[in-house]
């Protein structure tokens, strides 16, 4: 479908469109897939990057908790403190102060201070306690469970409590394991360090600040251990984000949509215990490259657009301006102003377009003037052939009396050949039509003939072999009748006896074919060639038909000659098979070509 013709757009429109569409797709084309290729190639850098984020907390929560638990081992294993609790007495420790002088001595206070212990607590089987830190409302019901359980050493947590001086609310995170004398294989008790949330949220806390980015710690049941928010403490991972999430690998990222929200999670697991690092993006802030890129790459193509119209827009215009100019042209010439000429600065196509429009209008002055001075000679002619009507009338009218004179005195001889001859003259005085019947013009050669065959008497003869189809077909008046003359005039009027001519005619192929054969004088072959170029009578005669044939009905008709001298001489006509009187459009195109 022709979208533009449906649009009516004029040349500079659809010009500047088909620009625009030219160098516009392939840009739009390129900027998508660069974008696409880049955005993803920043996505893959923006995920190796989150991973080795990742990595870099797992490190320092490895390195925290084996802190911890290297901590508790010291503890639980030091001579002194299993001697304390087995040999423990109610006033063995005057105060805190004393107590915590105790654990500072064995291990010094700096490395309470670098683990960030919220408070320990040492308890042998006999439910006594040896305790340093902050004191708060513990729930003993962890304690008893992991006594009574096989494990040696575990992770609890998370869980509230309270201070009892400030009565401030933590998130308690404990480490327990249980004592045993190395020596006798014996339960002593247990020791458990308990830590603060925020000492992991400290860890981390510089390393996402980031919008649109959250990072928690997970145990084996996917129990949020840690978090940013102090709410997310406690809570189930997989409530919160409205997915079952399997953190089954090593280190690995995986899409989810959290409450609409496209996201892309990236996890690892911690080397020092089975909890697991996920840092949860939003996909919007998760390649900021990448957005920045579609932004820059939305740019260049708003500004390749624009300078592909701008461009567009003075192409069509420098294009256009020789065409305009051709147009203004013709427009003057429509109004009849022929002094019109187009200045020529290019060599390219519109300039063999400007030169042929200047020859064009030269050619139509000329034209013009031509048909004016032959319009003028053909009002005079027509004045002189009004004139010279009178002498051929006067004539035919009086051969027209001679006839009926002779009928009238019984001598029907002479009277048959002046009615021959009136027919004749009747035949070239009517010029009413250009065309007329074969039949008609056959019966003006058999007038011509039978005045000829009278003249020359037994010397010549004719015959007629027409096809009946033939003779209601038209065709151009006058073409018989003057190569029989030119048969008897060069070729019969020598001959002594037995001259003949023989007139046939047939259809081929849809096409008329007359031939006139005589047995006269014949022609060279060299002379037969130049009888259509020469000037002579004879040639002027042939030269005549061959003309008006082929001015009526074009070059695929006409007259062909053959000749053989003191043989023969055949002239070949191939017309047109008209059926009817032609009209001037009829042939006009071929006259025109």
């Amino acid at each position: 479908m022709n979208i533009t013709g449906k649009l009516k757009l004029n040349i500079r429109t659809k010009l500047i469109l088909c620009f625009i569409m030219l160098l516009t797709v392939p840009i739009i084309i390129s900027g998508l897939l660069i974008f696409n290729k880049s955005y993803s190639v920043l996505d893959k850098r923006e995920l190796e990057s989150a991973k080795q984020r990742i990595l870099q907390l797992q490190t320092k929560l490895d390195t925290y908790i084996q802190k911890i638990e290297s901590l508790s081992f010291d503890i639980s294993f030091n001579e002194d403190i299993q001697n304390m609790l087995i040999n423990y007495t109610n006033f063995r420790f005057m105060s805190m102060e004393e107590e915590f002088r105790i654990f500072n001595r064995l291990f010094g206070i700096s490395r309470l201070d670098e683990c960030s212990v919220f408070y320990i607590k040492l308890l042998n089987t006999n439910n006594q306690i040896i305790s340093i830190g902050t004191l708060h409302r513990e729930n003993n019901n962890f304690d008893s469970s992991f006594i009574d359980s096989n494990k040696k050493n575990v992770w609890v947590g998370p869980y509230k409590s309270y201070t009892y001086n400030t009565n401030a609310e933590h998130n308690i995170i404990s480490f327990y394991r249980k004592i045993i004398n190395p020596y006798k294989s014996q339960f002593i008790g247990i020791s458990r360090i308990d830590i603060s949330e925020t000492s992991l949220r400290d860890l981390y806390t510089s390393d996402v600040q980031l919008k649109g980015v959250q990072t928690f710690i997970l145990d084996e049941n996917n129990i949020i251990v840690s978090s940013l928010k102090d709410d997310e403490v406690g809570k189930n991972f997989d409530e919160l984000v409205q997915n079952k999430v399997r953190l089954d690998k090593e280190i690995d990222h995986l899409s989810l949509n959290v409450n609409g929200t496209n996201c892309m999670l990236v996890y690892n697991t911690l080397k020092s215990n089975s909890w697991k690092i996920v840092i949860l993006y939003d996909i919007l802030s998760f390649n900021q490259h990448g957005k920045l890129l579609k932004t820059y790459i939305f740019v260049i193509v708003i500004l390749c657009l624009i300078f592909c119209i701008i461009f567009s827009i003075i192409v069509a215009k420098i294009i256009l301006n020789p065409l305009n100019q051709l147009i203004r042209a013709i427009e003057k010439v429509e109004t009849g102003n022929l002094n019109v000429s187009i200045p020529i600065a290019t060599n390219d196509e519109f300039a063999l377009l400007s030169r042929s429009f200047n020859s064009m209008v030269i050619r139509i002055k000329e034209l013009i003037n031509k048909t004016i001075k032959i319009q003028r000679q053909e009002m005079r002619a027509e004045a002189l052939y009004l004139q010279s009507q009178i002498n051929p009338h006067f004539l035919y009218n009086t051969l027209d009396t001679i006839r009926w004179t002779a009928r009238k005195n019984n001598d029907l001889e002479v009277s048959e050949y002046i009615e021959a001859l009136s027919n004749l003259f009747k035949h070239l005085l009517i010029r009413d039509n250009e065309f007329t019947t074969f039949a008609d013009e056959l019966d003006n050669v058999k007038n011509y003939m039978l005045i000829q065959t009278r003249r020359f008497e037994d010397r010549i003869t004719y015959e007629m072999d027409i096809d009946e189809d033939i003779l209601p077909l038209y065709t151009l008046k006058l073409i018989l009748q003057p190569i029989v003359e030119n048969s008897i005039v060069h070729g019969l009027k020598n001959k002594t006896n037995n001259g003949r001519i023989i007139i046939s005619g047939r259809i081929e192929s849809g096409q008329v074919i007359i031939s006139v054969a005589d047995n006269g004088a014949g022609m060279e072959k060299s002379y037969l060639e130049q009888l259509m170029t020469d000037s002579s009578k004879k040639s002027l005669t042939i030269n005549n038909i061959q003309t008006r044939i082929q001015l009526h009905f074009g070059s695929a008709y006409g007259l062909k000659i053959e000749s053989e001298k003191n043989k023969y001489t055949k002239v070949t006509l191939t017309l047109p098979y008209l059926k009817s009187m032609p009209r001037w459009e009829d042939y006009s195109e071929t006259f025109n070509s």
